[in-house]
């Protein structure tokens, strides 16, 4: 792994490094072929009724996949990370990156791999961040998006593992989140996820549209900061 950085003003900032890792026994976590577990058990109405009414229960055994670890035999991920940081304004700042990763996978129990699952071979991160006068509100918008790559989920998701030949499609993340300062070492901030509502993969199964909102609260207990 070698990188430079370079700062030519205080307000900008630009880095890139490249990498190259040889993996032996790589361990990577696939679906045990025909194996499934039961989930739990759902009521089931009694049919006909009358004579017989009511529910019981009954276990659940539809496909649960169960995840074992296994070992690859040789595994190489090579690539470059190129990070701009630019703050045009004590209140703005801005950040663009990109990632072009190669990935090659070998082993004798795959005969269709031949690299890298959830490694698209191109990905732009983009961050604009703005802090407003007088109320201090803070805005952050960033955005990821991404290139193809091959799909195999790790099953926390709430999509179930699918078959490596299949390809994801590119996708745009835009996530917001605004910040309001309540009181010294106390602000309230609002969560917007995906808002653009796209179906992705990213490892994991991504949400639809969703938000929340939190408090964060920063104070001190016998000497130590607490957050």
């Amino acid at each position: 792994r070698a990188g430079i950085e370079w700062t030519p003003r205080e307000w900008a900032t630009a880095s890139v490094v490249g990498f190259w890792n040889e993996i032996d026994d790589a361990i990577r976590s696939v679906r045990a072929r025909d194996l499934n577990i039961v989930t739990g058990q759902q009521e089931v109405q009694l049919r006909p009724c009358p004579p017989r009414c009511g529910t019981v229960l009954q276990p659940i055994l539809t496909p649960a996949p169960l995840f074992v670890r296994e070992n690859l035999d040789q595994l190489r991920t090579r690539g470059i990370e190129a990070d701009l940081r630019v703050r045009p304004h004590p209140r703005v700042e801005t950040r663009l990156a990109y990632t072009w990763l190669d990935t090659k996978v070998e082993d004798s129990n795959l005969v269709d791999l031949d690299e890298l699952p959830n490694a698209p071979h191109h990905v732009v991160d983009a961050t604009v961040g703005v802090r407003l006068p007088v109320t201090e509100t803070s805005l952050a918008l960033t955005g990821r998006w991404r290139s193809r790559a091959l799909v195999e989920t790790s099953g926390t998701g709430s999509l179930s593992f699918t078959d490596t030949t299949a390809e994801s499609d590119t996708s745009l993340l835009l996530d917001l989140r605004v910040t309001q300062p309540v009181r010294e070492g106390v602000e309230v901030y609002v969560d917007f996820q995906n808002m653009l509502n796209e179906e992705a993969v990213d490892s994991y199964a991504i949400r639809g549209f969703s938000f929340f909102v939190g408090l964060r609260a920063d104070w001190t207990w016998k000497g130590r900061a607490v957050r």
